[in-house]
């Protein structure tokens, strides 16, 4: 399951015509035209270790936030993103355009040369749609 946070939903009509149940939005059967339902996930960041045969992640962790996996772009990060290491949790998000398309960009604790650092994810589908860099799924941790 992605999220384990209660699901904000926000409609004006009567009847409702979204309800959520047992993690699930339904829809009732009608014509929408424009009618509009805001729904709001609070997806917070998960961390994800490598298989114990992917022994050349281990040490490492993945950012997962909901159903999306996030890397770390040189295009956010201006240093060899291999030198860079997560030290403990909590984020910081915010939304940024990359072509036009919204995103939350996640801002986590780390370190760089063993000073404090704050090391920048964007959605992995978003990498290199800004300029030419280099990009890294799997981060040292010492989480």
């Amino acid at each position: 399951m992605y999220n384990d946070n209660p699901i904000a939903l926000t409609q004006e009509y009567t009847p409702p015509i979204a309800i959520e149940e047992d993690g699930f939005l339904h829809l009732t059967p009608q014509t929408y035209g424009t009618q509009t339902v805001d729904i709001h996930i609070p997806f917070t960041p998960k961390f994800i270790r490598p298989h114990p045969q992917a022994v050349q992640n281990q040490g490492c962790v993945a950012v997962r936030r909901g159903p999306l996996i996030y890397a770390m772009e040189t295009a956010d990060n201006n240093f060899v993103l291999s030198d860079a290491c997560l030290d403990r949790p909590g984020h910081l998000e915010e939304i940024i355009s990359i072509n036009g398309i919204d995103c939350k960009r996640i801002y986590l604790r780390g370190k760089l040369d063993g000073k404090p650092r704050i090391l920048k994810f964007i959605p992995y589908w978003s990498w290199g749609n800004r300029e030419n860099s280099d990009v890294l799924v799997w981060v040292k941790s010492q989480i």
